[in-house]
């Protein structure tokens, strides 16, 4: 019995395993059905071997790329170029060495480095003289560049005056009948007294006609002047902010203010009074220079330099020409 039992037992195994296996070859089989299309009798062109390798890849043509260009190095910066040297001995050239010469002698006090030194130091010195002499002559030569004619010698410079006060007296008589000035001050002003005594000396001398007007209503020694007023707006009429103030007035309504806020001496005085009545056009510009004891001739007129040509200048003998020119 026991034997009959293990060979049932063996049996049901061994049926277990012959159903397992046909279960897997089933399922083979449905997966390579599945794979391939058609089933293996449908491709039987490819025979009995069923196994294929699978598709080799396309190799892909390997392209040699040349190297890039390689990039040129950045060209080398220009030379400056290089200032000639000046000629030996001359101005320029002294002045750049003299003082190599000079520091080579006391750091090595030989005789030679000395004696170089010196020998410049001498062509320096008798270029310079030679330049002085060549000076003179030219400025005392030249009735442009003369100055002295504006300031004569003091053997002259009296009869200059003389004849300047002369003139100025004369244009005086004409111009007080015209101008007058008024006088603005107030009783804290420190230059007021001063200015006053001056203005009175002024109307003494030229017979100029002065009004003093008050700013703050303080009342001023009435023998030094003409007329004595309280400001009632005339200040702020002529443009007058501060004590002491000077105003040439020509009726009926020009006003020039002379000076604002500070004191003037008579001679300063006189020189703006003159300039007024000539910006009025009471007083020809000529009538102006003859009361100067310094002549006022030979200056430089009006000029748009912007406009000029640069190329006289590079010709001496043209530069002197157009400058003559300009002056005259």
């Amino acid at each position: 019995m026991m034997r009959e039992g293990k060979r049932l037992q063996a049996a049901i195994v061994t049926a277990c395993i012959l159903i397992l296996s046909s279960v897997a070859v089933a399922q083979s089989a449905d997966v390579l059905e599945d794979a391939q299309p058609g089933s293996l009798f449908e491709r039987g062109e490819r025979g009995w071997f069923w196994y294929e390798d699978p598709p080799v890849e396309e190799e892909l043509e390997e392209v040699e790329l040349s190297p890039p260009d390689p990039v040129p190095p950045p060209p080398p910066p220009p030379e400056m170029a290089r200032t000639p040297s000046p000629p030996p001995l001359s101005a320029a050239w002294i002045r750049e060495n003299i003082s190599a010469l000079k520091d080579k002698a006391i750091d090595n006090p030989t005789r030679e480095n000395i004696l170089a030194y010196l020998y410049v130091q001498k062509v320096a010195m008798d270029k310079a003289e030679n330049f002085g002499r060549a000076y003179k002559t030219a400025l005392t030569s030249d009735p442009i560049l003369n100055e002295a004619g504006k300031l004569s010698s003091a053997s002259f410079r009296g009869d200059r005056i003389k004849k300047a006060d002369s003139i100025r007296k004369t244009i005086f008589d004409r111009l007080v009948d015209q101008m007058g000035l008024f006088f603005f001050y107030d009783k804290d002003c420190a230059d007021c007294g001063v200015q006053s005594g001056i203005l009175a000396n002024l109307r003494r001398l030229y017979g100029v006609h002065v009004t003093a007007i008050s700013l703050d209503g303080s009342i001023a020694d009435a023998s030094l002047f003409d007329d004595l007023l309280i400001d009632e707006g005339q200040a702020a009429q002529m443009g007058v902010k501060q004590a002491p103030a000077i105003v040439a007035a020509i009726p009926p309504d020009k006003y020039s203010i002379l000076v604002q806020g500070g004191g003037m001496m008579r001679s300063e005085l006189i020189e703006l009074y003159l300039a007024a009545g000539h910006r009025a056009g009471l007083v020809t510009e000529s009538e102006i220079d003859a009361t100067r004891t310094v002549y006022r001739k030979n200056t430089l007129p009006l000029v748009d330099f912007d406009e000029l040509n640069p190329d006289v200048f590079n010709d001496p003998r043209k530069t002197v020409e157009y400058l003559q020119t300009l002056y005259r």
